[in-house]
């Protein structure tokens, strides 16, 4: 089954974080979790919060501070890369249609599948 689905451009942005954030949980950066609340919310003692979630992360991964897998590393599932995948097409299709980007960007580089499914198709529509 394959579905379409239509968003605006700020609500792309809103499912590229949303990925993104799921694809380096995913990958063992446990800390992005104390980076989304610092700046989201007014929450006391984020500096112990972030040494919880640092040896949480050490407890659940084996990985020390703030260091984490790469995405292709093989400990990283299946899912997390299908979520870098999709992410990466999201940004590449933004990047490549806005003509401020600038040519050095990130997200005009080419994508690194590791999944083995197909590239999800992305339209954009002017």
């Amino acid at each position: 089954m394959n579905l379409t689905l239509t968003l605006n451009e700020d609500d792309t942005r809103l499912v590229i974080k949303a990925l993104d954030l799921y694809a380096r949980l995913g990958a063992g950066q446990i800390e992005e979790v104390e980076e989304l609340f610092r700046s989201t919310m007014l929450v006391e003692n984020m500096d112990e919060a972030l040494q919880l979630l640092l040896e949480a992360k050490l407890l659940m991964t084996g990985i020390h501070g703030r260091g984490s897998h790469g995405i292709a590393n093989p400990a990283v599932g299946s899912r997390y890369r299908r979520a870098y995948e999709i992410c990466g097409t999201l940004q590449h299709a933004i990047a490549t249609n806005d003509p401020t980007a600038p040519s050095y960007s990130v997200h005009l580089r080419e994508i690194l599948f590791l999944t083995g499914k197909a590239p999800p198709k992305v339209t954009v529509e002017k």
